[in-house]
């Protein structure tokens, strides 16, 4: 099984979290049973997958950006509130 490695990776994200009320357990739960709906490749430390997930209550869904750092580990960049779907 894989984990969140190491939680929130910058200002930003932690900003982002706390403005839409979302903790660890959220952003874990949406990557966990979200869908992938967005790969951006064009960075040299690898590609930035979007995750939309619902949160550990299941009340919103939640958009998680990061990166497979590792085996099995997720570093994450930001995190929000989905509050429009874009297909």
């Amino acid at each position: 099984a894989g984990h969140i490695g190491g939680g929130p990776r910058s200002q930003h994200a932690i900003d982002e979290m706390a403005k839409d009320f979302l903790t660890i357990d959220d952003i874990e739960h949406a990557v966990l049973n979200g869908i992938i709906t967005k790969t951006e490749t064009g960075d040299r430390r690898g590609a930035r997958y979007t995750i939309v997930g619902p949160d550990s209550r299941v009340q919103m869904e939640v958009g998680v950006v990061g990166r497979f750092a590792r085996l099995h580990s997720y570093l994450i960049i930001t995190a929000y509130e989905v509050t429009e779907r874009h297909e």
